[in-house]
């Protein structure tokens, strides 16, 4: 951690905003449509500012998660791109890349209209453990059901969460999303 507080402070301005809350704005109602905390934001008016994300673990794809924090800031502080530096401290390794308004807006759009697919389906993916749906997601059912239905001792009574109200088969069914 403290080689990432470092790299920040050598590529930020001195001027710092930690872990707050970032919102993207629907320009057209100005409604609120997500928002997120980001881990710190160097603003450098007029025509920039710069983002940082620490990760302790492994590398995974997070472009558009940056591109909802930088489109969050260039709508708040009015500037035309963010540098998203995202380091990495199991490895000591920063990555750097500048993004425009035009391309955070680009991914927000991608992913608004992901989430608006009503013919999408859920499928389990690397992304399932941070997944806040993920207790009651009907892919991660299936799967859990598939897993249970070859032991005899891990069968449940219900394999929906909300019907679960004994601690033993919830423990059973948690350890199941796992698998």
């Amino acid at each position: 951690v403290t080689w990432a507080a470092n790299y920040i402070k050598e590529h930020s301005n001195g001027t710092l905003e930690i872990e707050q809350r970032v919102s993207i704005i629907d320009e057209n109602t100005f409604e609120e449509l997500t928002s997120g905390v980001s881990d710190a934001y160097s603003p450098c008016k007029p025509h920039r500012g710069d983002l940082f994300d620490y990760k302790s673990g492994q590398e995974y794809e997070y472009s558009a998660q940056f591109a909802g924090y930088a489109l969050g800031w260039m709508q708040r502080d009015g500037v035309n791109s963010v540098v998203v530096h995202t380091l990495y401290g199991k490895t000591k390794t920063a990555y750097a890349v500048t993004i425009t308004l035009e391309e955070a807006h680009k991914v927000a759009k991608q992913v608004f209209d992901r989430i608006k697919d009503t013919n999408k389906k859920p499928e389990p993916c690397s992304y399932c453990g941070w997944c806040g749906k993920r207790a009651t997601c009907p892919a991660l059912n299936e799967l859990d059901i598939t897993v249970g239905k070859g032991r005899e001792d891990w069968g449940l009574s219900s394999y929906h969460a909300k019907e679960i109200t004994e601690p033993s088969e919830m423990s059973k069914a948690l350890i199941l999303c796992r698998l």
